[in-house]
């Protein structure tokens, strides 16, 4: 089931007008929960949501989208592939929204142009995945080339401090930033 984006100037709801109080989101896992037998997964979601205009979630959504995952006993999936690397001013946007996930994915700036992506999770979580079986098999699994580019990728970012100077690079000067604007 998708979740509707939690954007108060579309509210898909109908409901907030000038600020989400995150009603969709409530809304949302009611529906989950109303056709679900309680053999829940996972939610897979972005930290800024790109696919139809660039909507950040309100303060605080990320938050409550973890508290009701783990209510239920679902992951939290971020899919960085866009927002990981330094684009918002940190290595990865999830440091800026007070949450780690259980899983997160990451891909595109990771492979500098070329086919790379990564899934990382934490050692309870692998360790569970190990011991149930589950296998992922790719015809590039340890391709030399996509990896040594990734281990490249990395090295730039950090003996550059790409992320420090995105930052840097983002900040406005407070005459440029109104009401409705929020820098991350």
């Amino acid at each position: 089931m998708a979740i509707p984006t939690p954007n108060c100037y579309h509210c898909p709801i109908q409901h907030c007008q000038t600020k989400c109080d995150m009603t969709c989101l409530e809304v949302s896992f009611s529906l989950v929960d109303s056709q679900s037998v309680g053999a829940y997964a996972a939610v897979i979601v972005e930290p800024v949501l790109s696919a139809g205009g660039v909507i950040i979630p309100p303060d605080g959504y990320f938050e409550r989208l973890q508290t009701l995952c783990r209510d239920r006993g679902m992951l939290l999936i971020l899919d960085e592939a866009q927002t990981a690397f330094g684009r918002l001013g940190s290595l990865f946007a999830f440091e800026q929204l007070d949450i780690i996930p259980d899983i997160l994915t990451l891909s595109k700036t990771l492979g500098g142009g070329l086919p790379l992506a990564a899934t990382v999770t934490s050692a309870e979580i692998e360790a569970e995945c190990h011991e149930k079986g589950f296998v992922y098999y790719t015809s590039h699994v340890s391709d030399p080339l996509p990896a040594e580019v990734g281990l490249a990728v990395l090295k730039v970012l950090m003996t550059e401090n790409l992320a420090q100077r995105a930052q840097g690079a983002g900040e406005l000067p407070q005459s440029w930033v109104t009401g409705a604007a929020r820098v991350i």
